[in-house]
């Protein structure tokens, strides 16, 4: 029996080495109850039991490491070999805090966030450059100060908090990136257009600016529930901000950068009387038909199905959000099934769906018959270039 319960033992060792074999302690020391993997590009970082919550820890700017004058943080990512490869940050479940510089100046794309996460510290995505598109999860409560500072994301939605429990934004959260002086002028790069904050959220005055810089009113748009207060009081501070240094006619006011929403008994979000069945889809001023419509929109999403609006039919949010619609129920099938290889809309042709969002149909390809049998039907080697 003992021989058993030996062999057992063993076995049990054997799979948990298996299990954490490429996973690195989050700390150099191997403190943390945290471990990441980087692979196939991808940062992935998780606890390091999966029966126990766990969070990423601060980092402590390491002045021994002079690669910047207000020196470095000491993430092991940050100057792991395979650091270079990295284009995806993906957070693990059980994670519930992101720690101050955690992945400060890195050069991913995106950041998955789990919904078990509740904090971002200060400065924890500061000077990502690249990063263009991160979710924030309905569980998060803080995003603290500089944590988003000096990124390329363009829309940005803040979820909802409670009444008894709102969710924090803090000072200089969405700073611009500053690329030196023009003409001793800071030139300030703000690539954020779009700012969707709930109700039950508290924006710091200062959440939007800096004394070197702010938004681009140009662009900037600023979505808030129409209740709160801090959130209208953080876009005309960072108006005035823009006036005083000359960089919005004094004739125009906040408000023209403003717009205000509620929601309906479906928890839907509605401005006048259109209805939207995301933030997102409101920001791109994609409406549903009425409440009905909306529900069936996020129902077919979620199931990976297309869906009408308005007479026309879509197969993703994405594409709706974006006004490329499909010819028909049929089209949009296909679109979906098309598993990354060439589409047919019309008569246009899309090397993907970003592309067909985008507009960007093919204008000189050669097919193979195979290929053109699947984007266009039955042809022939006399009908496979498309111009």
């Amino acid at each position: 029996m003992k021989k058993y319960i030996l062999i057992l033992a063993l076995m049990a060792s054997v799979n948990a080495q298996a299990a954490n074999e490429g996973w690195k302690n989050c700390d150099d020391e191997g403190t943390s109850n945290c471990e990441y993997q980087i692979k196939n590009g991808i940062l992935t970082v998780r606890p390091q039991d999966d029966m126990q919550p766990a969070n990423i820890p601060d980092y402590t700017r390491d002045c021994t490491l002079t690669r910047y004058p207000e020196c470095t943080t000491p993430a092991p990512w940050r100057w792991d070999e395979d650091a270079g490869t990295i284009t995806t940050l993906k957070v693990e479940n059980g994670i519930t805090s992101v720690g101050s510089d955690a992945f400060e100046d890195m050069r991913f794309t995106t950041a998955q966030l789990p919904d078990t996460l509740t904090s971002i510290g200060s400065s924890a995505f500061k000077e990502c450059d690249f990063l263009s598109d991160i979710n924030l999860p309905n569980s998060l409560k803080q995003i603290s100060d500089g944590a988003l500072a000096g990124t390329a994301l363009k829309n940005v939605v803040i979820p909802e908090g409670s009444k008894d429990n709102p969710t924090i934004v803090e000072a200089e959260v969405f700073r611009g990136r500053n690329y030196g002086t023009i003409n001793g002028t800071s030139n300030i790069v703000q690539e954020l257009e779009t700012l969707v904050v709930g109700e039950n959220v508290q924006v710091a005055p200062n959440a939007l600016y800096t004394p070197i810089r702010v938004p681009d009113f140009n662009v900037f748009k600023m979505y808030c529930s129409e209740g709160n207060t801090s959130c209208i009081e953080a876009l005309e501070a960072t108006f005035y901000e823009a006036q005083t240094r000359g960089l919005v006619d004094f004739s125009k006011e906040a408000s023209e950068y403003l717009t205000t929403y509620t929601k309906d008994d479906n928890g839907f979000y509605q401005i006048d009387d259109k209805l939207y069945a995301t933030a997102d889809l409101m920001t791109h001023n994609a409406a549903c038909d009425n409440a009905a419509n909306c529900q069936a929109i996020l129902d077919a999403a979620s199931q990976g199905k297309p869906f009408e609006v308005g007479g026309k039919y879509y197969a993703t949010l994405d594409l709706f959000a974006n006004g490329a619609a499909c010819t028909d129920k049929k089209n949009c099938e296909d679109i979906l099934s098309s598993n990354g290889n060439p589409f047919k809309v019309g008569s246009k042709i899309y090397n993907s769906m970003e592309d067909f969002a985008q507009g960007n149909n093919i204008k000189f390809r050669i097919y193979t018959i195979d290929e053109a049998n699947g984007v266009a039907g039955k042809t022939n080697t006399f009908s496979i270039r498309y111009r």
